[in-house]
């Protein structure tokens, strides 16, 4: 009786384990007939688009054959549709490329949205290369910029990255002749919600700009996470993964200039843990006021608000915190060559 009631409760466990797990519904490949976009949007709407292989219900599975070179906006500022439906984005044998074209004039745009305000995404990226993906955050009165995310915009869901790279993406400010500079949130990647996986990837080469105020009285934008701005995530993991050379800069000013902070991580009201993973050559320098006081730089490397985090084996290698600069006023402080952490739970 009990070895039939144990198999029962087993089976129980096993049953519930499974359906925990998202299904796999089917491959798409790209091709020359089916481009990533139409990939996408065959998974979202589980039908054919283009020449691309119906998608199912389900966790769908995109095989890019192909090195993407995009050169316009699929929808507002992202290069590619929104995700809608859980994803993985794959690259069998040698790693596949997704750039935006480098020649001048190409507009901005990132690659990815994942999730909407009310339907959240989980994906997967693994064996890829993201590369010069990049988003301008618009000024309003409030000198707010846009989602940020110069190559992946995480709104609601899951993003996990294995085996990747993610460079030379970049978020950027807006300059205001007539009021505040624009922020600029994540060079690389801005999550609002859910959580962040990354795992034996390289995330390098992204900045994040605040944009110029040239006005008196208004406020340089803020740069906060060059490579990763995060806030309000469930979990935020990072394992056996390189973090260098990413920047977050902020505007110049008149009056006031524009604070920086985070120069690879700038994570906020978070819980999550880094392990065996470097940080070295990252670097935030607070923006320079012409007439007033110039801003803060805060944290190299990492900037941690509101959060509780575990870092094991996790090597800090020449990063930089710089104020900015004044010739009239003051210049602005610097904390936290590498680490910056305010109102936290840092555990090493």
């Amino acid at each position: 009786m009990r070895s039939n009631l144990a198999l029962g409760m087993l089976s129980a466990s096993l049953m519930s384990a499974l359906a925990a797990v998202p299904a796999e519904a089917l491959t798409i490949t790209t091709s020359a007939n089916c481009t990533l976009a139409e990939a996408i949007d065959s998974a979202n709407t589980n039908t054919a688009v283009g020449g691309c292989t119906t998608g199912a219900a389900g966790r769908d599975r995109i095989v890019v054959a192909l090195n993407e070179t995009l050169s316009a906006a699929n929808n507002g500022v992202n290069g590619l549709p929104v995700v809608i439906e859980d994803l993985i984005i794959t690259a069998v044998g040698n790693p596949r490329t997704i750039s935006r074209d480098f020649t001048v004039g190409t507009p901005n745009f990132r690659f990815l949205e994942i999730g909407t305000s009310n339907t959240p995404a989980n994906v997967t990226i693994s064996n890829m290369l993201l590369q010069n993906g990049r988003v301008n955050g618009p000024v309003n009165v409030f000198g707010l910029g846009g989602p940020g995310g110069g190559c992946i915009f995480l709104r609601n869901g899951g993003l996990k990255i294995e085996d990747s790279v993610i460079q030379e993406c970049a978020a950027e400010g807006d300059d205001n002749p007539a009021g505040n500079g624009g922020n600029a949130s994540g060079g690389a990647i801005y999550a609002a919600a859910g959580t962040i996986e990354i795992r034996n990837s390289s995330i390098v080469l992204n900045h994040a700009y605040g944009g110029d105020a040239t006005a008196a009285g208004f406020a340089g934008g803020a740069g906060e996470g060059g490579a990763i701005k995060a806030s309000g995530l469930a979990s935020f993991v990072v394992e056996d993964s390189t973090f260098s050379s990413n920047f977050a800069i902020g505007g110049a000013g008149v009056s006031t200039a524009g604070v920086a902070g985070g120069g690879a991580l700038f994570l906020i009201n978070s819980t999550g843990s880094i392990d065996v993973s470097s940080f070295s050559a990252n670097g935030v320098s607070g923006g320079a006021a012409s007439s007033g006081d110039s801003a803060l730089g805060t944290g190299g490397a990492v900037s941690l608000s509101g959060v509780t985090l575990t870092m094991t084996d996790v090597d800090l290698l020449q990063n930089v915190a710089n104020g900015g600069g004044s010739a009239t006023a003051r210049g602005g402080y610097a904390s936290g060559g590498a680490l910056h952490v305010s109102a936290s739970t840092l555990t090493c």
